[in-house]
């Protein structure tokens, strides 16, 4: 990017006294005011009215925005680690390990021992990428490139998972940082989650055998009621079909329609295309390490979370040692 020359402060005052005093610029930037005959209240010079000055002004603050919008561009991740094997560390801006879902921010410097492994996504050409140790890598603006080492397999990814993926591993951390210490009795469709089918399937506490399940509408309206029965699970009556694109909240209901208990949980039925992204996204099952997390993070963006989580909890089986990857699955 072609960065316009920064207007100082002393090259403005310069010529703020040139125009004021009339002078002449010499060879070599020089000014000289041997020539000037006129007091400077006579002085003709519109270019520093009150208006000039005040545009002046606004090029320093838009030199100096841009300025800072091109830091902050800048300081944007290149891209996200997706799967680690081995040992694998940050040289710069500090030493420490990198765990699978770590930012990958401009400037840092990454080393990867002998027969280690580090997958890791490029936003800007929309790929994966494979590298394997010995190697160094430096982490630019748009690149990852390689200080020393072999050139990493790549792989090309559709824009609309990377992004899908990327948000939904975003908000499945922000999850896994809130701690779950009470049982709830309501444990699916979970809260701000989404379901495949228009009659979904309710888990809940034994326990709550005899009372109703109860499912409202965005306003309130009370649209399904059903008999809870043993076993802890059971699927809405196909009578009772929800709407797709729409969300509900369920509850435990008395008999009367009395809440039996405060919680409220919010869940929404997908749409038929969301159900062919889900489906068409799937990776087989000789699918990397790297593919699966992708597709998690799919399904986290989706709200299908219960999903996620079991392939969260079977990853996190492949990659015991990786503290991310354990929140993920608890």
């Amino acid at each position: 990017m072609t960065r316009a020359n920064p207007v100082t402060t002393s090259t403005f005052a310069s010529s703020l006294r040139l125009g004021a005093c009339g002078g002449q610029a010499e060879a070599g930037g020089a000014v000289s005011i041997r020539n000037v005959r006129r007091p400077i209240a006579s002085v003709n010079a519109p270019e520093f009215s009150a208006a000039s000055l005040l545009g002046a002004a606004n090029l320093m603050l838009f030199l100096l925005l841009a300025f800072v919008v091109g830091i902050t561009r800048a300081a944007e991740p290149v891209g996200m680690v997706l799967d680690v094997v081995g040992p694998v560390q940050f040289i710069k801006p500090a030493t420490q390990d990198v765990t699978m879902f770590t930012a990958l921010q401009p400037g840092a410097e990454v080393g990867l021992g002998r027969g280690a492994k580090l997958v890791a996504t490029l936003y800007a050409k929309g790929a994966e990428l494979s590298f394997t140790g010995p190697a160094r890598l430096h982490v630019k603006a748009g690149s990852i490139d390689i200080v020393y080492g072999a050139k990493p397999q790549e792989r090309l990814l559709q824009a609309q998972q990377v992004q899908a993926s990327t948000q939904g591993i975003a908000r499945r951390q922000q999850q896994a940082a809130i701690s779950m210490r009470n049982l709830d009795p309501m444990v699916a469709p979970a809260h701000q989650s989404a379901v495949r089918e228009t009659n979904p399937e309710f888990v809940f506490s034994s326990n709550l055998e005899g009372l109703f399940l109860g499912v409202y509408d965005q306003e309130g309206h009370l649209v399904a009621k059903e008999k809870l029965r043993a076993g802890g699970s059971q699927r809405l009556g196909s009578e009772r079909a929800l709407k797709r694109g729409e969300s509900y909240v369920w509850t435990i209901l008395e008999d009367d329609d009395t809440p039996k208990t405060p919680t409220r949980k919010t869940f929404r039925v997908l749409h038929e295309d969301e159900v062919r992204l889900a489906d068409s996204s799937r990776p087989t099952s000789s699918a990397s390490v790297a593919q699966w997390a992708l597709y998690a993070g799919l399904l986290e963006n989706l709200w299908l979370r219960a999903e996620a989580k079991v392939i969260w909890v079977r990853l996190s089986q492949e990659r015991p040692g990786d503290p991310m990857l354990a929140r993920f699955a608890h």
